[in-house]
C-alpha cells in the first residue's frame, strides 16, 4: 500500500484511502460507512439502521421508478445497490 508523502497528490491520497477501506472494512464484515438511522430504537440491528439510512437519503432525493441517481463520491456505493 502507498505511504502518505508530503509530495502525494490529493487524488493519490483518495485512492490510498479507498484501497484501504476495500480491504479492511470487508474483512471486519462491514460493508458501507453510515452510522445508519436508529429511530430512537437501541435494539435496531446495524443492518437494519442502514437499510434506514439509506431508504432515507433516497426519499429525500425523491428516487423512484423511472428517476435516475448520479452517485458521486459517496462511498462505496450500497446506497445504490
Amino acid at each position: 500500500m502507498m505511504m502518505w508523502a508530503a509530495n502525494t497528490q490529493p487524488w493519490e491520497t483518495v485512492v490510498t484511502c479507498y484501497l484501504a477501506v476495500d480491504r479492511f472494512f470487508p474483512a471486519c464484515g462491514l460493508f458501507d460507512l453510515t452510522e445508519g438511522i436508529y429511530h430512537g430504537d437501541p435494539e435496531t440491528p446495524f443492518e437494519q439502521a442502514q437499510i434506514n439510512q439509506h431508504d432515507y437519503l433516497l426519499d429525500q432525493v425523491l428516487c423512484g421508478p423511472g428517476r435516475r441517481v448520479l452517485d458521486i463520491g459517496c462511498g462505496s456505493g450500497t446506497l445504490l445497490e
